[in-house]
C-alpha cells in the first residue's frame, strides 16, 4: 500500500542490521544497561517530551541513511531484587536491503498488538525471555567486547525469527477505510488512539513501507494526548503516523490530520482536521502580553459601562 507522493530512497552499501538490547540484572548493583555494546547514537532521546521510555513505546524512522526502530517497555517474566518487573528495550537499524527488515516489521506489528491487548509481557516479551535468559543477561551486562556484542546480535536475530505473527488482519490493515467518513481519505500525517483497530492496521502497513525505504515516521507516543502534541515532530513535509494509548478526553477519534503538517495531494481532503489552539507555539512572553492586553481591554470596557451608569 504505497501512497502517492511518498518518496522512496534507494540505499546501497550497508545490508546488515545493527541491533542492541537493554535490560537489567536481578541484583541491585546491576542496573539497566545495553548487553555487549551500546548504540553509537541515542536518536530516540529526541522524543523525550512525548514518550516515557520506561513504558510501552514504538518508534520507527526512515530516511536517506536507512531505517531505525526503537521498542521499549517490553516486560520480562523476570523481576529485580525488590520484585519490580524487568523490562527489555530494543534498538534496531538497517537498510531496505536487509533480510531482517520484514521480520522487524512483523515484530513491530506484534508489539503494537501486545500493547493494545494490555499485555506488555505478551508475545514479544515471552520471545525475548526465550532468547535472553536471566543468566544470559547477567553475563552479557558485564561484557564490553566484540564477542559479547556479536552474541547479543545473534540472539536478537533468532528472536526476530521466532516472534509470533500478529493476529489475522493486523498486518493487512483489515478494512482500513471502515472508520472514515464518506468521501474522506487518510491525510499523509495523522494522529489517532491505538484502540482504533483500523488505524493500528494502517500504522503496521506504514511501518512496512518505512522499512522498505519510504521516508517518514511511525510513532507510538505514550505522552502525546492530542494531534497538536505531534505538530513539531520532523520536517513539515515528512509524513508521520502517530498512535497514542492515552488520548485527551476531548479527542473524538480519528485518523485526524496533524496541524502544521503538509496535507498532501488528495482530492477529498483529510479524514478530519483539528485547528491549532490559539496559544499553541507562542512563547511565554507573548502569552503574558496577550493576557495583559486582554485585561486592559476589559478594564476600558468596564470604565465606559461605569460612566454610562
Amino acid at each position: 500500500m504505497r501512497r502517492p507522493g511518498h518518496a522512496t530512497t534507494v540505499i546501497t552499501g550497508r545490508e546488515t542490521m545493527d541491533g542492541y538490547v537493554m535490560s537489567r540484572s536481578r541484583t541491585r548493583s546491576r542496573d539497566y544497561a545495553f548487553l555487549g555494546a551500546a548504540p553509537p547514537r541515542q536518536w530516540w532521546r529526541s522524543y523525550a517530551d512525548v514518550a516515557d521510555f520506561e513504558y510501552p513505546t514504538l518508534l520507527v524512522e526512515s530516511d536517506a541513511q536507512g531505517w531505525r526502530a526503537y521498542l521499549s517497555g517490553i516486560h520480562s517474566v523476570r523481576t529485580d531484587a525488590v520484585g519490580t518487573t524487568v523490562r527489555f528495550t530494543l534498538v534496531l537499524s538497517g537498510s531496505p536491503a536487509d533480510e531482517a527488515a520484514p521480520r522487524v516489521a512483523r515484530l513491530a506489528a506484534r508489539w503494537l498488538e501486545d500493547i493494545a491487548e494490555g499485555t506488555p509481557g505478551g508475545a514479544v516479551g515471552s520471545c525475548l525471555d526465550r532468547h535472553f535468559s536471566g543468566e544470559d543477561v547477567d553475563r552479557l551486562l558485564g561484557a564490553r567486547d566484540p564477542e559479547a556484542a556479536a552474541e547479543t546480535l545473534r540472539r536478537l536475530h533468532q528472536a526476530l525469527e521466532d516472534v509470533m505473527e500478529p493476529p489475522s488482519g493486523e498486518r493487512t490493515g483489515g478494512d482500513a477505510e471502515a472508520d472514515l467518513e464518506d468521501g474522506a481519505v487518510v491525510p499523509p500525517s495523522w494522529f489517532d488512539a491505538m484502540d482504533n483497530r483500523s488505524s493500528r492496521g494502517r500504522f503496521a502497513l506504514w511501518v512496512d513501507e518505512l522499512l522498505s525505504g519510504t521516508t517518514g515516521r511511525a510513532l507510538l507516543l505514550n505522552l502525546a494526548a492530542e494531534p497538536a502534541d505531534a505538530a513539531e515532530i520532523g520536517p513539515k513535509e515528512e509524513p508521520v503516523a502517530v498512535l497514542t494509548a492515552h488520548p485527551k478526553a476531548t479527542f473524538h477519534g480519528g485518523p485526524v490530520a496533524i496541524p502544521g503538517k503538509a496535507r498532501g495531494l488528495v482530492d477529498a481532503g483529510p479524514a478530519r482536521t483539528t485547528r491549532r489552539r490559539f496559544f499553541y507555539g507562542k512563547s511565554t512572553g507573548k502569552k503574558v502580553l496577550i493576557a495583559a492586553g486582554g485585561l486592559v481591554v476589559l478594564g476600558g470596557i468596564a470604565a465606559v459601562v461605569w460612566r454610562l451608569l
